[in-house]
């Protein structure tokens, strides 16, 4: 009945059961989101990653080619003025946000069929970069009946410093006080190499 989105290096921060409970009767959806035309990340307005065209199941983004491909798509597009929103008719308001989401059956299957009756955003998600950081915040946030039960806090736990060579940081036995103070539901990143302990030690606070 209810929905939790995870990554694979996340790790639970409360009791199973207590947690259970909490949202036995919640219809709440916890889910960051801001409008893209309002956010720019690395320098570029991150609509363009939705209006653009990318192909980054073939290229890979992180190495120095990817990196330097990314920019030629970029400039390339924005001199030739693509526009995939016009081409598609897509007239929704894009949102952005963390994927890691909290939601109730009801809003989960609402994005699913939302998704699935509309190919014109499929292929925009599809010819996007970081879909997963759009799609479901597009959906819900452009829903009059969905927005009103958003809160802006998906209460995940994240270190954005760069610790273990990892940049959000990978979470050791220094990070527990810090996880288990506040109003989490999960944290991340989880790494056995480095995390084994804190793990041990928050499972055994929680009562898992």
């Amino acid at each position: 009945s209810y929905l939790h989105v995870i990554s694979g290096q996340d790790w639970i921060t409360k009791n199973v059961d207590e947690l259970y409970q909490r949202f036995e009767d919640d219809t709440k959806i916890y889910m960051t989101y801001e409008k893209a035309s309002e956010v720019k990340k690395s320098g570029e307005p991150i609509i363009w990653w939705q209006k653009y065209y990318f192909n980054y199941d073939q290229i890979n983004r992180r190495t120095f080619f990817g990196k330097f491909y990314h920019r030629a798509l970029l400039l390339g597009q924005t001199l030739f003025r693509v526009d995939k929103f016009k081409k598609l008719n897509i007239d929704l308001e894009i949102y952005a946000g963390a994927n890691w989401v909290d939601l109730p059956r009801d809003a989960a299957s609402y994005c699913i069929n939302y998704l699935e009756s509309h190919p014109n955003l499929q292929k925009m998600l599809q010819t996007g970069c970081f879909s997963d950081e759009f799609w479901m915040q597009t959906i819900l946030c452009n829903s009059s009946e969905y927005r009103k039960r958003i809160i802006n806090d998906h209460h995940r736990y994240i270190k954005w410093e760069k610790q273990h060579n990892s940049y959000p940081a990978i979470l050791d036995e220094h990070d527990l006080d810090d996880i288990l103070t506040n109003d989490y539901f999960f944290a991340r990143k989880f790494e056995s190499q480095y995390s084994h302990n804190l793990i041990k030690v928050l499972d055994k606070a929680n009562n898992n």
